[in-house]
């Protein structure tokens, strides 16, 4: 069985930035229209993954407030310190596409993960261990995410 672990938050993210411009025009997500671009620029990302792989079961992990920002670490003012939200960009508009669109995937089959505390990138680990290792399943990760190359294992067969 061949499993595709998505990490839907990143996903979504950098879509974000690809529909709104690069800093060329700038999206707010105010508008229908522009949610709609969102929508369908996802969708069509993730559609083509799918049908690239062909994967018996799609995963769709999601970002939930991570534990990590709890932990006070002084070198580049904290975990993620630098990273600001845009003020521009309208957030409750941009969480329920996220929202309608891991509804639509839940109604249709796919498995939507996401746990209190943990990042998507967790998860995906979580996944991995237990269908690689576990189930001896086949996972392929699918994640824009640099940090997603610490999760590359295998297993060994004897």
């Amino acid at each position: 069985m061949t499993n595709a672990v998505f990490d839907l938050s990143n996903m979504f993210f950098r879509s974000m930035f690809i529909v709104g411009g690069f800093g060329k025009k700038q999206y707010t997500f105010d508008s229908q229209k522009e949610m709609d671009q969102l929508m369908r620029k996802v969708a069509t990302d993730v559609t083509s993954v799918i049908r690239t792989i062909n994967p018996t079961r799609v995963i769709f992990a999601l970002d939930s407030k991570s534990w990590r920002k709890s932990i006070s670490i002084d070198e580049n003012e904290g975990y993620k310190g630098n990273r600001t939200k845009s003020e521009v960009i309208n957030w409750d508009n941009f969480y329920s596409i996220m929202n309608d669109f891991i509804e639509i995937v839940r109604s249709n089959g796919f498995v939507v993960s996401r746990i209190d505390n943990a990042e998507a990138d967790d998860l995906m680990a979580l996944w991995r261990d237990e269908l690689l290792h576990n189930q001896n399943q086949h996972v392929i990760l699918v994640s824009g995410d640099e940090d997603v190359r610490q999760l590359v294992d295998s297993k060994k067969h004897s």
